[in-house]
């Protein structure tokens, strides 16, 4: 019994000091500078933020060839760095961890002129079925071709604004629950079952420009999405990428965002779920006929190389 009781008190000892520790050598970690290099031929102004903050400081100016650092600690995990140009024009945003800035470079990130991305026609693949769907109806009309694993949910043509939204997914039922007696209807777009959080959800969402233009939508949403994460609803909030990108010959806006969707408050509502789920969302904004054309596409973290694809 003796020995059994000293085993257990070394191990109680060494767990002590692991505990004591461990927090001490976090706290004291003195974080590494990252290089911050600017290559393009225009001054930037160049932004920083640490950790799930959401909150950027600004670093300073860069003329073109010159370089500044930020001081990045392991305890913040990750970082993401963005520079804008003498016109406000966001040409870089990205997000690092720090094994990436450590292992892969070198802690250096260097700025370059903007890449815009280019989304061409797809060429299917032999064997591919691919349904066509046109919005009859719309202002301005449009067609479009999506996987034929997608089932068509909703379609709400508004010409008179105009507004137009198509809602896709890839799954195609529908949930009843009984609250207080009452039978109600849940999509499995708002109230997924636990048991179902393996989806993708594609949405065009057309409307009018009014004041606005894309860029500005893109803004607005990336602000949205941090706003959850004030309000308690999601935590982890991550900007992925902001690209530019040209789509039938459109120069417009694409963003990648991730979360963690939070359990909803009311469990025993129509919306039960006890769990959280990683989220990645995907956003195409462009400007065409005076209004604004928003292709989002949804996914749990699992789906997102798919939905990528889709």
């Amino acid at each position: 019994m003796k020995y059994k009781s000293k085993i257990l008190l070394v191990l109680f000892s060494l767990m002590l000091l692991i505990g004591i520790m461990l927090p001490l050598l976090i706290a004291c970690d003195p974080g590494h500078d990252i290089r911050i290099e600017n290559s393009t031929e225009e001054t930037l102004t160049i932004y920083f933020d640490v950790g799930p903050t959401g909150y950027f400081v600004t670093l300073g100016n860069l003329e073109p060839g010159e370089h500044i650092y930020a001081s990045f600690a392991m305890m913040d995990g990750y970082c993401q760095i963005d520079a804008r140009n003498a016109e406000g024009e966001l040409i870089f945003s990205r997000e690092y961890d720090w094994w990436e800035l450590r292992d892969e470079m070198d802690w250096t990130v260097v700025i370059t002129p903007p890449i815009i991305k280019v989304y061409e026609p797809i060429e299917y693949a032999y064997g591919d079925e691919y349904i066509t769907f046109t919005a009859e109806g719309a202002v301005p009309s449009f067609s479009f071709e999506y996987p034929s694993d997608y089932n068509l949910l909703s379609y709400q043509p508004m010409p008179q604004y105009p507004s137009t939204s198509v809602l896709l997914s890839d799954v195609d039922y529908y949930q009843e629950h009984i609250v207080n007696g009452e039978i109600i209807k849940g999509d499995i777009i708002g109230c997924p079952p636990e048991a179902e959080w393996d989806y993708k959800h594609m949405q065009i969402f057309v409307y009018r420009a009014n004041e606005s233009g894309a860029e500005t939508e893109v803004e607005r949403k990336i602000d949205a999405y941090r706003q959850w994460v004030t309000r308690g609803w999601s935590e982890d909030f991550r900007l992925l990428e902001k690209n530019r990108v040209v789509v039938a010959g459109l120069e417009g806006w694409e963003i990648v965002i991730s979360y963690i969707d939070l359990p909803p408050v009311f469990v025993d509502g129509p919306c039960p779920r006890t769990r959280a789920v990683a989220v990645v969302n995907r956003f195409l904004f462009f400007d065409y006929q005076d209004t604004i054309w928003e292709i989002r596409l949804y996914s749990d973290a699992g789906n997102a190389d798919q939905a990528r694809l889709d």
